[in-house]
């Protein structure tokens, strides 16, 4: 897995729907019900509520990656910065 990491959740959210025209999928071609953005995304839980956008890696290959620009690309990471926060676990032992 790959990472984008916004400052923000509304840019994670705005370039995931940007790749979602780049790529064609159904809601940019009119179908107010398809799909309608690229990656999935995760947010902070508290802290400064950065978002990322994931990158699921398939037999090595990074799936969407050719819809990022050569900057996006350089900016992908392999894990989430060690300082982010996460939801508390719902199942505590």
């Amino acid at each position: 897995m790959k990472y984008l990491l916004f400052d923000n959740e509304a840019d994670a959210i705005e370039r995931s729907d940007e790749g979602g025209a780049e790529a064609g999928l159904a809601y940019h071609e009119g179908d107010p019900t398809g799909t309608r953005y690229m990656w999935a995304e995760c947010v902070e839980d508290g802290g400064s509520l950065r978002a990322a956008l994931l990158f699921p890696e398939v037999e090595g290959v990074i799936q969407g990656i050719d819809l990022l620009t050569p900057a996006e690309v350089a900016a992908l990471v392999d894990s989430l910065p060690s300082n982010w926060v996460f939801p508390p676990d719902p199942f505590p032992t």
